[in-house]
């Protein structure tokens, strides 16, 4: 497996945004072209439909770059964006969630954590580690308003990253080491993407409706993450966070 080519020590955690196929890039476009072109006449009108947002979206949702991206035993020469929105897409679309700007979400939020220290960082904190829900909320109580929502969005995709990636990690800490449950990481992760949907702030950066969705249905999310993480990335060992998160950037040149 391909080592991620990211420099960890100069990158910083960032806001997530519904923008994963807003990020695509040159060798992502090479990719899906490749991918679909049955012959070299068919490279110029599948480079035209690439151009057109409405072609994208077709083409990413195609059975074949699906099947490409699942299928592929080397490197994927596609980055984390590419990779994580053609799987969230198609697992949120199985649980009857056919909005692209959810699987845009979905996909960058992944993308984000598949390094390690992104998932214990605060967007506007970069050099404080936060591990607990508690401390987070703990930070919630003395914020002003624009650090509260980007600390309940912390909150938010942390839970259901958790509860989506690790569901078996987080009943193991519940079970013997007293650790809260499952229920309560998927109560906390609803509440704070409800609160979020209702605030200007999330009505201004076009995610009120996002939030709105993750709130509305976090359980059904985090079970099509359960699957992601099962049969796509096989994350959920006993090998920890850190490692596992690895492997999931390794999949990529």
């Amino acid at each position: 497996m391909c080592p991620a080519r990211v420099d960890g020590s100069t990158r910083h955690s960032v806001m997530i945004q519904a923008n994963c196929r807003a990020r695509l890039t040159s060798n992502d476009f090479r990719f899906l072209v490749e991918t679909l072109a049955r012959k070299s006449a068919d490279v110029p009108s599948l480079e035209s439909l690439l151009r057109d947002p409405e072609g994208l979206d077709q083409i990413l949702d195609h059975d074949r770059v699906f099947e490409a991206i699942l299928h592929r035993t080397d490197c994927l020469p596609v980055s984390p964006h590419l990779y994580f929105y053609v799987i969230a897409r198609r697992i949120l679309r199985n649980a009857g969630i056919d909005d692209r700007s959810v699987a845009d979400y979905l996909g960058a939020m992944l993308a984000e954590f598949s390094q390690t220290k992104n998932l214990y960082q605060l967007p506007n904190r970069p050099e404080q580690q936060v591990e607990y829900i508690s401390d987070l909320l703990a930070i919630i109580s003395e914020a002003r308003e624009e650090e509260t929502f980007v600390v309940r969005a912390h909150i938010g995709n942390y839970t259901l990253f958790l509860t989506g990636i690790f569901p078996q990690r987080l009943r193991y800490r519940a079970k013997h080491k007293g650790a809260p449950n499952l229920s309560y990481y998927e109560d906390v992760g609803r509440i704070n993407f409800r609160l979020l949907s209702d605030h200007a702030l999330a009505r201004k950066r076009h995610l009120d409706e996002v939030f709105g969705c993750l709130g509305e249905q976090f359980r059904e999310i985090r079970l099509s993450l359960n699957q992601i993480s099962e049969r796509f990335l096989h994350l959920d060992t006993d090998a920890g966070v850190d490692r596992a998160l690895r492997l999931a950037s390794g999949k990529f040149q």
